[in-house]
């Protein structure tokens, strides 16, 4: 049944006429007539019977027509609630990232989005980029912030927009205490000399780690491993206590290094040596009132670096 019969019915059994209906509907008699015999019809039972004042309803027409009131009730509260959605008044944003973009990234995002819109509740997921990209194709989350390898395609993410915001450089920590040579030519540590130095590194799951591991393998070098971890802070404190030197996004160490007594070396451009930094989210035709408020809200978003 369409809407439009349910109204049509509702002010037939409301006027008890047939044609005091129609010039209410600003319909035509006929017209009028007409979709109600093909609902009868459709439901294979009469719903008025006809009198010398007008129509009368059936017991089927009485059950009809309490339905069509609660179809139309439904209706309206339907169209209220996408209202307050087209709003932002309430509604729900999933969003994933790793806890590195959670900590230096996210928050202020989010602080911002829940600023304008405090009536969407948020909820937030940390895990790994591989992960979010499989909970993201799978409906778990609506959004994931994601760290890319330089140059990294989307092959395998058709389905999914992509928008870029910057590129977050990696740097080298090492003790105060244990100053580095750095190149000739340059500002940048130089990593040749640090053949069978003391590394901290990260798990091998970590993108952190795969492109640490790409960063030396450019330089030549093959490094003692002296502590292996998943964690930022705990890499960062002990090399400050010179356990060995550590390869950090510059996001992180910008954000903690006041409280470490390290130095801070660049790495040369020709290692490519950073990774993107971005969000993907589904392709949609017509993209979620929340979601597309969060979007917009991460293309304004200027990061503070």
């Amino acid at each position: 049944m369409a809407l439009r019969e349910y109204e049509y019915f509702l002010a037939i059994a409301e006027e008890t006429n047939i044609t005091k209906a129609a010039h209410r509907l600003h319909v035509s008699q006929p017209s009028l007539t007409q979709q109600l015999k093909r609902t009868e019809e459709e439901l294979g039972c009469k719903l008025l019977l006809r009198t010398n004042t007008g129509v009368q309803l059936t017991e089927a027409g009485e059950a009809y027509l309490q339905m069509a009131r609660q179809m139309l009730q439904l209706y309206e509260k339907f169209k209220y609630e996408v209202g307050q959605l087209q709003k932002l008044n309430h509604g729900r944003l999933r969003i994933g990232a790793s806890w590195y973009l959670t900590t230096t990234l996210l928050s202020e995002i989010i602080s911002e989005y829940t600023r304008q819109f405090p009536g969407i509740l948020m909820d937030c997921v940390e895990n790994r980029t591989s992960l979010l990209l499989e909970q993201l194709h799978s409906g778990q989350i609506d959004l994931a912030f994601v760290s890319r390898f330089p140059h990294e395609n989307s092959v395998n993410q058709k389905r999914l927009a992509y928008l870029p915001l910057y590129q977050d450089p990696f740097c080298l920590v090492a003790s105060a205490g244990c100053p580095l040579q750095t190149e000739e030519n340059g500002p940048w540590v130089d990593l040749a000399s640090l053949d069978a130095y003391p590394f901290i590194m990260f798990r091998p799951n970590q993108r952190i780690r795969q492109i640490t591991d790409r960063i030396l393998s450019q330089a030549g070098i093959h490094p003692q491993i002296r502590l292996t971890t998943y964690g930022f802070p705990i890499a960062m404190t002990q090399a400050a206590a010179g356990m060995g030197v550590v390869i950090l996004p510059a996001g992180y160490i910008t954000m903690v290094k006041e409280s470490y007594d390290v130095r801070v070396y660049g790495l040369n451009p020709a290692y490519s040596a950073y990774w993107d930094i971005g969000a993907y989210y589904p392709h949609y035709d017509i993209m979620p009132f929340a979601l597309n408020a969060f979007v917009e809200c991460i293309r304004n978003f200027r990061p503070i670096r």
